[in-house]
């Protein structure tokens, strides 16, 4: 391998916030660790393309019930399809109506209707409790 393209794959990794020093010194182990930075990458990707439309539909009603604009980011996006891998997409459209009757109206609480905290594991799975 050309040295240009050896600095082309140090300049990427650069990019990827990793630590010169975990670079490996020699050209194999630098040629599999970017092959393998280059999969991970492609399936991240994967991920974001084939994220559900259940996902998308159950943050836009948390925005609606809310009058909020939380993003479609992968933090917000993540919260939400773990909940529902859990407990199912209509647990997760009942919590979400069940403390924005809760919260909505209360000037404290309505600050706390947001996606890390109605959506983080414990906190929901207290939440699905309270639905009766």
């Amino acid at each position: 391998m050309k040295r240009p393209e050896i600095e082309k794959m140090k300049a990427y990794i650069d990019g990827l916030a990793i630590p010169i020093q975990d670079i490996p010194s020699s050209k194999e182990k630098l040629i599999q660790t970017i092959y393998l930075l280059i999969r991970w990458i492609e399936q991240l990707e994967t991920q974001k393309k084939e994220e559900t439309p259940e996902v998308m539909e159950l943050l836009a009603f948390f925005n609606e019930k809310t009058g909020k604009k939380f993003p479609a980011v992968e933090a917000n996006l993540r919260l939400i399809r773990t909940r529902v891998k859990e407990h199912g997409a209509k647990a997760v459209r009942q919590v979400i109506a069940l403390k924005c009757r809760q919260w909505g109206n209360d000037v404290k609480w309505k600050g706390y209707l947001r996606p890390k905290t109605i959506f983080g594991a414990t906190n929901f799975a207290n939440y699905v409790g309270e639905l009766g």
